[in-house]
């Protein structure tokens, strides 16, 4: 189904949502009016070809197939931006530097992982080069991880946990690009819930934790080695429902990786005094609320669009899954809240790991829930607004991990989580707004950029 959105007409109303742009800058020589044609892809509509040639239209076998590949190596960024959580204090005994030091070897993978994957992203969507990209960056990612194996110095580290988290960073970029292409806007929330279940924290931190206890932290690299214009995209900096829903996806996602270090330096101290390997085995309450909210969180989403046309909704748009997000968006912060002010008392440590379980698993329904809908409403830019989103919150939980520790020791372990509670609740006002105003703003957005993103 082709539609065109001119600058002169009323019509562009009527377009509630794209999934790939075809022509952009095409001139209406009979009314002399600049045309943008977009190749649009209406939810729950039956397509009008079938073509085999069309990866929309592939078996349900072949693309659980590519489903099963892309979550297997997107455990790749998660692997390695947790593997080394348990490791903390003993790298800091070992390099002999100080906690912020070390706490920057998080904050480097975030920052590079979330950067180089715009431009994996960019150059994909662009080009259409999909897998030549996703080899070159998995080299990339062995070679680095080797030679992580000899650092002697902090610094030496650093400078090779940033090369690597530029050779892992594709696997997300670019495989959100596939699930865009070989799915339909009705299944697209579920595959990619599942691609984003990969229990990669807890295969990252349990490892870690024993490989650390009985080996030595060089050991974690080995494990892990086993296994144009790029910055265009920017422009969608500028779109108000890519922005909004981005920050607040940022936020909450990144208040898991505060989390993740002061549960570790809370369970090794106070009363508890877990060991790396105890410590990395708790792991496992984050890592199934990552799972479970990922599956739960798209599958929710798609069932909501579903809901919306058995009502007789006849134009569905994009902002219908953002109602989805409503249950994360209220168990998340009353789930920190709770935490911090139990963990200043000691308490159970098995009530703790359901409160955690639930921060995380609340976190990723609303992560697999809007992700989905970032894809919708930039058509033609799925790989890189996923990757644009991926790199702000990355950079987000890269500063705040780097004075993650000081903010704690500073505020007190509660009023510490009382911030974390407050910073996860006022966002949620970004997905009101873009509720109601996303139909008006994405038209508004795709008149005055479709050049630019091109």
């Amino acid at each position: 189904m082709i539609k065109s959105i001119c600058s002169e007409t009323s019509e562009a109303s009527k377009i509630y949502e794209a999934t790939d742009i075809n022509e952009i800058g095409e001139v209406n020589k009979a009314t002399n009016l600049n045309v943008v044609t977009v190749a649009t892809e209406p939810i729950n509509i039956t397509e009008d070809i079938k073509s085999t040639n069309n990866p929309k239209n592939w078996p349900s076998r072949k693309k659980c197939l590519i489903l099963f590949v892309l979550t297997i190596t997107g455990m790749l960024v998660l692997t390695t931006s947790t593997v080394l959580l348990p490791a903390l204090k003993e790298l800091r005994e070992e390099f002999d530097t100080s906690e912020v030091a070390v706490n920057s070897l998080v904050s480097v993978n975030s920052f590079f992982t979330g950067i180089s994957s715009i431009a994996w992203a960019a150059y994909s969507d662009r080009f259409s080069r999909r897998r030549k990209v996703f080899l070159l960056s998995m080299i990339l990612f062995i070679i680095s991880t080797i030679l992580c194996t000899l650092a002697n110095r902090i610094w030496q580290l650093l400078i090779l946990c940033a090369i690597q988290a530029c050779g892992s960073s594709s696997s997300v970029s670019i495989s959100a690009g596939i699930i865009s292409d070989i799915y339909s806007p009705k299944d697209r929330g579920f595959a990619f819930g599942i691609f984003s279940l990969a229990p990669a924290t807890l295969t990252g931190t349990a490892a870690g934790g024993f490989i650390i206890q009985y080996l030595n932290w060089r050991w974690l690299f080995y494990y892990l080695a086993t296994r144009f214009n790029p910055f265009a995209t920017l422009k969608l900096l500028g779109y108000p429902n890519f922005v909004l829903t981005a920050i607040y996806m940022s936020i909450v996602v990144s208040m898991i990786t505060l989390q993740n270090i002061s549960v570790s330096r809370n369970l090794s101290t106070r009363s508890y005094h877990l060991l790396p390997s105890s410590i990395g085995l708790l792991f496992i309450a984050p890592t199934l609320g990552c799972s479970l909210g990922s599956a739960i969180g798209g599958k929710y989403s798609d069932f909501v669009l579903q809901k919306a046309r058995k009502n007789g909704v006849e134009i569905i748009c994009p902002e219908v899954r953002i109602k989805s997000a409503t249950p994360g968006a209220l168990m998340v912060p009353c789930s920190y809240l709770i935490f911090g002010w139990l963990l200043i008392i000691n308490f159970n440590i098995y009530v703790l790991m359901i409160l955690w379980f639930f921060a995380v698993f609340g976190s990723y329904i609303i992560y697999s829930s809007l992700s989905p809908y970032l894809i919708d409403v930039c058509p033609g830019l799925s790989a890189s607004a996923i990757a644009l989103s991926y790199c702000m919150r990355l950079i987000t939980a890269g500063v705040i991990s780097i004075f993650g520790s000081l903010m704690e020791d500073f505020l007190g372990t509660g009023w510490y989580y009382t911030l974390i509670f407050v910073m996860c609740f006022l966002p949620t006002f970004f997905l009101v707004l873009v509720y109601f105003n996303g139909n008006r703003w994405k038209e508004n957005f795709f008149k005055r950029n479709s050049y630019a993103l091109h």
